[in-house]
């Protein structure tokens, strides 16, 4: 699974779930993935759905906050307006993130 970052004649620049960006020919690529309705939990086991803004609060982009773009399974792709490599897009685990307005747990 990856969110595509740049598009070029033979080839696609992705960005796949373990953070890694990589060249895939065109011949490599499946399918859509149609994530609107698909879902995850954050670590207060609020419901995170795509367009939700979140925080992260553990890992590489901790202390940032992003609007979620795509879902699969544990990984939420995010994008955040503050970062500048690869499109403002990175990939976190859905444990590491906090739904903005979401209830906390106590």
């Amino acid at each position: 699974m990856a969110v595509v970052l740049r598009v070029d004649r033979d080839s696609f620049l992705v960005l796949d779930q373990n953070g890694k960006v990589r060249t895939v020919k065109t011949q490599e690529i499946m399918k859509k993935r149609d994530s609107r309705l698909a879902h995850a939990t954050d670590l207060n086991n609020n419901q995170l759905r795509v367009g939700d803004t979140v925080n992260v609060i553990d890992g590489e982009y901790k202390d940032r906050k992003g609007k979620i773009l795509h879902i699969f399974r544990q990984f939420i792709f995010v994008v955040a307006s503050d970062i500048i490599t690869n499109g403002g897009i990175f990939v976190s685990n859905a444990r590491n993130l906090t739904l903005v307005g979401g209830a906390t747990s106590t």
